[in-house]
């Protein structure tokens, strides 16, 4: 089988379906304005134009979050600081925080509450245990602070020790 060289009466459909498309293409690339600069951007420092809160004809009237929704976005003016139709300005800020001596202290929070031990395994420097669905191995940080340092395979415990010194001991599920 040879191919054959394609010749003018084959070339000129294909041609005459790529070019315009290609046209096209080009024109898009090139002389294409962005969002920035589409007819009905709003120059900058220039009013948005007025919005009306009048229904329409056999349309439902707005409510009032609506109406005080319009009337926001008729006193904005674009600018630098609302560029985008997502952003919002940000509020104000309040002052320092000082605490209150009439409001009781608020108790802290212990993350070792939420661990459970599964089980354990193994003696002295290889002992391993379950703590909530992981395995874990001596020496290894059980969650931020917490190391596991001890394992009781008789007691079913397990010993956790912070790095500020405090000491957790996680006991079984079914000893609980």
């Amino acid at each position: 089988m040879t191919l054959q060289r394609p010749d003018a009466a084959r070339l000129l459909p294909v041609a005459g379906i790529l070019a315009p498309v290609c046209a096209v293409l080009a024109a898009r690339v090139f002389f294409t304005v962005g969002p920035a600069e589409a007819p009905g951007a709003v120059p900058a420092g220039q009013a948005l134009p007025s919005l009306t809160t009048a229904a329409a004809p056999g349309r439902t009237r707005l409510t009032d979050a609506q109406a005080a929704a319009l009337a926001y976005l008729g006193s904005l003016t674009r600018g630098e600081e609302i560029d985008s139709p997502m952003a919002r300005p940000s509020a104000p800020t309040a002052g320092p925080i000082t605490a209150d001596p009439d409001l009781p202290a608020v108790p802290s929070y212990d993350p070792t509450q939420d661990l459970a031990l599964s089980s354990v395994m193994g003696t002295g420097p290889r002992g391993i245990a379950s703590i909530s669905g992981r395995i874990y191995r001596l020496g290894e940080e059980i969650i931020a602070g917490w190391t596991l340092t001890a394992v009781d395979v008789r007691n079913r415990t397990a010993t956790l020790t912070n790095t500020d010194g405090r000491v957790c001991v996680l006991r079984h599920l079914q000893d609980n």
